[in-house]
């Protein structure tokens, strides 16, 4: 069952936007569909935090981020999202190996954002990269976790 940031929001304004987390053995898989107000970051920071400390990665693990419709938000927006990888990541589960998010369709801000979430990413030492093909960008985390399966 996923985890929805519709069971995690919380503040004043109600969260614009979706996060649903999904888990799997090495690949976690999440659909982010906006355009995303600073409480829905919020809540899927929360939603994250709470799903990786029930079911904390094991080994070497990447997540797949399947994006719709925006992925616009504010500059507080980005830095609360900053700050829930920081959170959840390098002070409490081990990080993913790689972050791939790829668009379904045509979604607004899909390339103006990415530089943003990728500076996110790669603040805590995650490559993120951004595609327009599924395949493509599940070729490229099996390119990042199966050296590391093989240790």
């Amino acid at each position: 069952m996923p985890f929805s940031i519709d069971d995690f929001a919380q503040g004043r304004f109600g969260a614009h936007g979706r996060v649903e987390i999904m888990g799997g053995v090495d690949l976690g898989v999440s659909l982010l569909e906006g355009p995303f107000n600073v409480e829905a970051i919020r809540a899927s920071n929360l939603a994250r935090l709470v799903y990786l400390r029930q079911y904390p990665p094991q080994r070497a693990w990447a997540i797949l981020g399947r994006c719709r419709q925006s992925m616009l938000t504010s500059p507080e927006g980005i830095e609360a999202h900053r700050e829930g990888l920081r959170e959840s990541f390098v002070d409490n589960v081990r990080p993913p190996v790689a972050v791939a998010w790829v668009a379904q369709g045509d979604v607004e801000g899909f390339e103006l954002m990415a530089s943003f979430y990728q500076a996110n990413f790669e603040s805590i030492g995650v490559p993120m990269r951004c595609f327009r093909e599924e395949a493509e960008a599940r070729a490229w985390i099996a390119s990042l976790l199966e050296p590391l399966a093989r240790r």
